[in-house]
Parts: structure tokens; sequence; C-alpha cells
């Protein structure tokens, strides 16, 4: 799966070689991305919050993520929705291959 570009708006690109990108996810409360696709990929959570995650075929789940807890998702496409009543701030580790 292609790495797509950062979204602007919400997304900062702190680090990246031909093995990693590393980017700060930052999403205020209701604010939604548009469709992307991450390779396998690390959300390292800044503070904790809700996000609730689409999938192409319209399938969703709200994620649950707690301060200073990493979680590991294989690569898929989907969009994110800041279901929290605060701002969300996430480190994003895409995997390259």
């Amino acid at each position: 799966m292609a790495v797509n570009a950062l979204v602007p708006y919400i997304t900062k690109l702190l680090l990246e070689n031909d093995r990693v990108r590393v980017s700060e996810f930052d999403v205020n409360p209701g604010e939604k991305t548009e469709l992307h696709g991450h390779p396998d990929f690390i959300i390292y959570p800044l503070n904790s919050g809700t996000l609730r995650i689409t999938m192409p075929d319209g399938r969703s789940q709200d994620a649950e993520f707690r301060e200073g807890e990493p979680v590991y998702h294989s690569g898929q496409w989907h969009t994110a929705e800041n279901r929290s009543d605060r701002e969300l701030r996430l480190l994003v580790i895409d995997l390259k291959s």
C-alpha cells in the first residue's frame, strides 16, 4: 500500500526516510479527515481521546486512545473523526517496506 500525502491542516511531518514517516496528527473535536491510506503503522497518543474510524465499505468503529499507550495497526484505508470533546494529538509512525 502506498503512503498517501499528509493532510496539511491536521498533520505535521516530523521525520521521513526510506523506512518510516513520523507525523503529528492534531485534530479538533468533530474534525474529520478525508479518505486516506497507511501502510502498517503505529499510533502513539500524546493525549487521550476517541477517533471514529470509517473504512471505505462504510463500516465504522470508535477507537479509544490512552495517553502514552502505543497501538499497532495493519495497513488500511479509512477516514478518522475526532469524537472527543477536546483536541486529539497523536504521533503516527508509518512503516514503509
